[in-house]
């Protein structure tokens, strides 16, 4: 008989509550399946053909990921005698992402063991598997899982070439950097890390060796790089548009319709208010704020400080400073900060145990995992186990709103869509264009005046007009015009929030980075001329 010890009962349990929380509904949005960068990926996966056209003709990401679900979908369409359909191909990337999020608990859990012991590994694993970053993105067929997994592991052997100048720690650590690079080409600036170790170590003690795991690293991570994004090289020049095309967008140099909701918003300051406490939920990031300035706090008080702890407070800020001051701030830029945020508070609620104060850290422990617990299971209950909500708004429209002559709606906003079933004419003048050319304006205008009932299928648009108007002359009085009690429309459905709903957004689903609801869970608004 196999005896199983309790710190194995509970990984084990942890990753079957994880696997569940992870797979659960993985399919929603089906059969329309909204997620834009989903779309955009899978377009790339399907016009793959080995070995006549491997070009992603996408750079937005890498490629790496995408050629590894290719091939393995590839393989099971050899099997089956079939092709790779878009229905299968999203399927693969998010059954991916739920498997990388299982095995990033996993790899929490054996780091945290053996750098800080047992109660710091059954800490982290556990907020990672009730963390609501971590089962949205792993619902997603993006590859944000694949930036978690690879990043901790990254930060794994980085940390033991820091402790031992070892040629093995050396190679993998280039192996996994390379590999992140692979994922996202904005993973290239940490290279700066193996960069300064090796620098310190050259000249605090002149060897050659030093030089030679330098060269190392950059061959390992180069070659990887080029092996997994071969079209870096063989396509240049749509290579670097899209990169100066990706960069611009990102920088705010390049004005685009889908970054609207960025203009007059405060870098770091925004990240902090309306990312991160979705993202950790309200008592998650309590508890990393708190953890971050104690770590601070206990290093210049005691005037030593764990080299593990050092480093993984570095990659925090590393982390969040680098993505902190670009005009764009989608709640995905921060995602692989968080097992390092867990990280933190794991090892800072383990040392407080330890004090004197071990019945009140206990009472915080407790608040903190059950509090967790708490969000994760709303959450999961609001987006997953719930219809979803571009959805169930068609479905009451076609009901309650009988053969209206004019339908209004957005443009760019695939929640359209199942509208669109039931009103095939739905009229989505240019609302992003409005506020800067005449005949866009004057159409707008138009359809506005005669429609019968105007849909908001998200609240991508009208939370940009509602909370700036001065940047949005000609929009931001018609949105505005929506809620009034004397306008021309009537707010006759909204995206209903029972309690669950209102926990998981603190009340007010707006309140967050608009990425943060509208791809899963949107509120949608339907309004009916008075």
């Amino acid at each position: 008989m196999i005896h199983v010890s309790m710190p194995s009962k509970i990984i084990i349990l942890l990753v079957i509550v994880c696997a569940f929380l992870s797979f659960v509904n993985l399919l929603w949005g089906a059969p329309f399946f909204f997620h834009p960068d989903e779309r955009n990926i899978i377009y790339s996966i399907t016009q793959l053909n080995f070995p006549t056209q491997l070009n992603p003709h996408f750079f937005a990401y890498g490629s790496m990921p995408m050629y590894i679900t290719f091939f393995l979908g590839l393989a099971i369409a050899k099997f089956r005698e079939t092709s790779l359909t878009f229905d299968q191909a999203l399927f693969m990337l998010r059954t991916i992402s739920a498997l990388l999020s299982i095995g990033t608990l996993i790899s929490l859990y054996i780091i945290s063991k053996k750098f800080w012991g047992i109660s710091a590994a059954r800490i982290a694993a556990t907020l990672w598997t009730f963390s609501i970053g971590a089962i949205q993105f792993a619902h997603f067929g993006t590859f944000e899982m694949w930036q978690c997994f690879l990043m901790v592991w990254f930060f794994y052997f980085f940390a033991g070439c820091i402790k031992k100048n070892s040629a093995q720690h050396t190679f993998w650590m280039a192996v996994l950097l390379g590999l992140l690079v692979g994922t996202k080409v904005s993973y290239l600036p940490f290279l700066l890390f193996p960069f300064l170790l090796f620098l310190v170590r050259y000249f605090t003690s002149p060897k050659q060796e030093h030089l030679l795991h330098f060269f190392l690293t950059l061959l390992i991570s180069g070659g990887i790089y080029a092996l997994t994004n071969p079209f870096v090289l063989l396509d240049t020049k749509e290579f670097l548009d899209s990169i100066h095309y990706e960069s611009s967008v990102a920088l705010g140099t390049l004005p685009v319709f889908y970054t609207q909701g960025f203009l007059q918003t405060t870098p770091g300051i925004y990240q902090l208010m309306h990312v991160l406490p979705f993202l950790l939920n309200p008592v998650g990031y309590a508890a990393g704020i708190f953890s971050l300035f104690y770590v601070l706090f206990w290093s210049l008080r005691t005037r030593k400080a764990d080299y593990r702890l050092l480093l993984l407070v570095s990659f925090i800020f590393f982390l969040f400073f680098s993505n902190a001051f670009l005009f764009v701030k989608w709640t995905r830029y921060m995602m692989p900060l968080l097992p390092f945020m867990y990280l933190l508070i794991a090892w800072c609620m383990q040392t407080l145990s330890a004090t004197s104060h071990k019945i009140l850290m206990r009472v915080c422990l407790f608040s903190l995992l059950a509090g967790s617990m708490l969000w994760s299971v709303a959450y999961t209950k609001t987006v997953f186990f719930s219809p979803d909500t571009r959805v169930s708004a068609a479905a009451w429209a076609n009901t309650h709103l009988l053969n209206p002559n004019i339908v209004m709606g957005e443009p760019y906003d695939l929640g359209i869509i199942p509208f669109n079933v039931y009103f095939p004419h739905i009229q989505l003048p240019d609302m992003y264009g409005a506020d800067t050319d005449q005949t866009a304006a004057a159409k707008v205008k138009s359809v506005f005046q005669n429609a019968d009932v105007f849909i908001l299928p998200s609240q991508r648009i009208m939370k940009a007009r509602l909370s700036s108007p001065q940047l949005f002359p000609v929009t931001s009085p018609l949105y505005q015009s929506l809620f009034e009690t004397s306008g021309a429309f009537t707010l006759v459905y909204q995206t209903p929030c029972d309690l669950l709903c209102k926990l998981t957004y603190w009340g007010d689903p707006l309140w967050f980075e608009e990425t943060a609801t509208v791809f899963d869970r949107p509120v949608v608004f339907i309004f009916k001329r008075t």
